[in-house]
């Protein structure tokens, strides 16, 4: 992937390397699939199940046929916020590279589940 970018003192090639050798997916040690990184008040509890894409579809895509107002919908979680604000995105395809570059390049692979190693860059 062009330009990768550190967030914090995470290293892109280092991790993915690591994952591919341990043979193991990423997960993200500073947003955990856990209640904490979805609530700010400690200790709630919700119903809410962390999946990855291959747990959702037999064949997901980040974009399917482009990106679209229409494509993203609020679910049970109080986000109306980032629903808007990805939506909002749709509608300036130079802000929708900036905040997701390489999209094509981080689409899955079946045959390569570290391709991307879950990794948002």
């Amino acid at each position: 992937m062009a330009n990768k970018r550190r967030f914090g003192d995470q290293n892109y090639v280092k991790i993915k390397k690591t994952c591919v050798k341990k043979g193991q997916l990423f997960v993200d040690t500073l947003f955990p699939p856990t209640n904490a990184s979805l609530f700010l008040e400690q200790g709630r509890s919700s119903d809410i199940v962390w999946k990855r894409p291959a747990e959702l579809h037999n064949d997901p895509h980040l974009f399917v046929e482009g990106a679209s107002p229409n494509d993203v919908t609020q679910g049970i979680l109080g986000n109306c916020w980032f629903v808007s604000a990805c939506s909002a995105l749709t509608h300036n395809q130079h802000l929708l590279n900036r905040v997701i570059p390489d999209a094509e390049a981080q689409e899955w692979d079946p045959k390569n589940e570290y391709a991307v190693c879950g990794l948002k860059t």
